[in-house]
């Protein structure tokens, strides 16, 4: 292992609690949202509650995650060159700018922030391409990427295929520091369908998971692996069907694709990876020298996929 890699080399990670699936279907219908799901029919894929935050602000969610991480960073003397902020809810213009208020007391009131919304759920993808490209130009320096959506109405957290859950996630991604490096990752907005021609839409949907496919079996070969290799795969919360097609056209063991965040928090965007990793991180479900990926899919035919290697040693080793 080298220094000269790329990492993930910290997160932080607030859910706050959850409501049952019923009172948010309850909800969600005075409301007049039609469902063309049962409350029997989610539990079925495993979905009983939903993260839903009931006091903090979406501030105070972001402040919750971000404050031990810019500790961290201080007590480390790491720079932070970049802060990328990934967010699905719908905010009025006025709050888009709400890091404001606490980039002084963070010391960073200088560094740029950048916005992504046009790749929804599968942001953190994207952010890592850019990070690891903009690292490569300054490797002493760290990116801060965030995540965080918070609900404002009770049709924010529905959908007829998953329920989308508040939650939010910070991590620092550099160079030679920390016990998830990433050897390879790529994104990619596919086609879009505008009209409502259904054999369109079909077909569109096929070129999707076959794209998602080559992308993940070519990632896997160039880098000297076999499918064999792959321990787990982290991916997000979205319903069975999406990675039991990903699971039949790559070879990958169904099994493998790691998502316990599912039965509790449910679908919560952009942080679904990190939590997953997480409780894999806990349960001891990875071992030093395992390769996993890490994939996402978003709206608009959007998608994302990363190889990692679990180096815990070699972050000991660093320390």
């Amino acid at each position: 292992m080298t220094t000269d890699t790329f990492h993930i080399s910290a997160w932080s990670l607030y859910q706050p609690d959850t409501v049952p699936i019923r009172d948010v279907i309850r909800n969600a219908e005075k409301e007049g949202y039609v469902f063309t799901r049962d409350e029997a029919d989610f539990n079925h894929e495993g979905i009983y509650t939903v993260a839903m935050e009931q006091h903090l602000t979406h501030l105070q969610m972001i402040e919750r995650v971000v404050d031990p991480l810019i500790e961290k960073c201080r007590q480390e003397g790491t720079m932070i060159a970049e802060i990328w902020f990934a967010q699905t809810s719908m905010v009025a213009w006025h709050d888009r700018n709400f890091f404001k208020p606490v980039l002084a007391r963070w010391g960073l009131e200088h560094v740029p922030i950048y916005a992504l919304e046009e790749y929804s759920c599968s942001s953190f993808h994207s952010v890592l391409k850019n990070a690891q490209l903009i690292l490569e130009h300054d490797p002493n320096q760290a990116i801060l990427f965030i995540g965080c959506d918070k609900g404002r109405h009770p049709l924010d957290y529905v959908t007829d295929y998953v329920f989308v859950g508040d939650s939010s996630s910070a991590c620092i991604l550099e160079y030679g520091k920390g016990a998830h490096q990433l050897l390879a990752v790529e994104c990619k907005h596919d086609k879009v369908v505008y009209d409502n021609d259904q054999e369109k839409i079909n077909q569109a949907y096929q070129l999707y998971y076959l794209h998602i496919r080559q992308f993940i079996i070519r990632m896997i070969k160039k880098n000297g692996l076999k499918v064999e290799d792959i321990k787990l795969v982290f991916c997000n919360n979205m319903p069975n069907f999406v990675w039991e097609t990903v699971a039949r056209t790559t070879g990958i063991s169904l099994k493998k694709f790691y998502r316990p965040s599912l039965h509790t928090g449910c679908h919560m965007t952009n942080s679904d990876v990190l939590f997953n990793l997480e409780h894999a991180i806990t349960h001891e479900a990875l071992t030093d020298g395992d390769y996993y990926l890490s994939l996402t899919t978003g709206t608009g035919g959007s998608f994302g996929c990363a190889l990692h290697q679990y180096c815990p040693s070699f972050e000991t080793t660093k320390k």
